[in-house]
């Protein structure tokens, strides 16, 4: 009877060493993607960033060349698929 509680024992000690196992692969794993996921975000912020500069100079263009804001407004809309309302947030 000893015997079989120490053979059961042991291997519960076994079942929790591969438990401990899989939950530090499983954290790492959780540790790569936050960090893609920062990455990505990282990435977007980015082109959002470019997206709102390309817009500005492009109104510039537009007003440098004469353009009314309602001209301004159209082409913008036009060329980057935006809403008057949005687009009017870059005049």
């Amino acid at each position: 009877m000893f015997e079989e509680m120490q053979r059961e024992s042991e291997e519960i000690k076994r079942e929790i060493e591969q438990i401990q196992k899989k939950k530090e692969q499983m954290q790492k794993e959780k540790e790569d993607i936050l960090r893609e996921t920062e990455k990505m975000q990282d990435t977007v912020h980015r082109i959002e960033s470019k997206y709102s500069q390309s817009l500005k100079n492009t109104v510039n263009i537009l007003r440098d060349i004469g353009l009314s804001d309602a001209e301004i407004l159209d082409k913008l809309c036009a060329q980057y698929q935006l809403e008057e309302n949005q687009a009017r947030n870059y005049l």
